[in-house]
């Protein structure tokens, strides 16, 4: 797994898995820690696409549209 937790673990909560922009490279916590860094993101620039950086993980998840994708590589690739 990935270490860190984006700003959750520099203000010292726990470890969560991450999610990286698509369109800017920000890495972010996921949903299901408490500070919501990756969501907080897309809401802060409506950067849309968001990625897993989770090893052996290539899914993305589209905000605008609440769309899950099973392999984003390529597009993470371009960014």
């Amino acid at each position: 797994r990935v270490g860190g937790g984006g700003g959750s673990m520099a203000i010292g909560a726990t470890w969560f898995p991450l999610r990286r922009s698509l369109t800017c490279g920000k890495t972010g916590c996921c949903d299901d820690s408490p500070n919501t860094h990756a969501t907080k993101h897309w809401e802060a620039t409506a950067h849309p696409v968001v990625r897993s950086v989770e090893p052996d993980e290539a899914w993305g998840w589209c905000y605008a549209d609440e769309v899950l994708m099973e392999d984003v590589s390529a597009l993470a690739q371009q960014s």
